[in-house]
């Protein structure tokens, strides 16, 4: 399970940063080099917090508060895309009036 759930969290940031980066770059415009290093850089930063945390976690075998660290992850990057996409189609729709 703890195997699992490390792969999952793998394959996950594995198809979100190269999405992410592309999102970024085509928003940032003229800015894409300083949005694309800070994005990086606070990408770097939660790796480097939450991935010992995860490791001692999953040596330990407790793999529900593993599970709940990732999911809660997850959730929260649910919420800021589709508080993203709702900002998003607003600015269309005024656009476009």
């Amino acid at each position: 399970m703890a195997i699992g759930l490390l792969a999952l969290w793998g394959f996950a940031s594995g198809l979100a940063a190269p999405a992410n980066t592309a999102i970024q770059a085509s928003r940032a415009g003229s800015d894409a080099g300083f949005v694309l290093a800070s994005s990086e850089s606070m990408n770097n930063g939660a790796l480097l917090v939450l991935a010992p945390i995860v490791a001692s976690w999953i040596g330990g075998g407790d793999t529900i508060n593993t599970a709940i660290l990732l999911g809660v992850g997850t959730l929260a990057a649910l919420g800021v895309n589709l508080v993203d996409r709702q900002s998003r189609s607003k600015a269309l729709t005024c656009e476009v009036n």
